[in-house]
């Protein structure tokens, strides 16, 4: 099952997560998939929880909520 969300209580319940980035080149929409370590994943998650401010509360609480799962 593939699942895209925005939402941190959903993300952090899926086994396997990659991040989607899309940019322009020549005039075309190039879209890129990237597969996510650990790390990365608790930094999206945290990303999701607060904002484009990363901070140690939401790193943890995303932390959290992948350890719940």
């Amino acid at each position: 099952v593939l699942c895209v969300t925005h939402l941190a209580q959903v993300a952090a319940l899926g086994d396997v997560h990659f991040k989607v980035r899309k940019s322009q080149q020549s005039r075309r929409t190039v879209t890129r998939i990237e597969p996510l370590d650990e790390t990365d994943r608790v930094e999206e998650i945290a990303g999701m929880i607060s904002g484009s401010q990363v901070t140690d509360r939401s790193r943890a609480a995303a932390a959290e909520l992948i350890a719940a799962r």
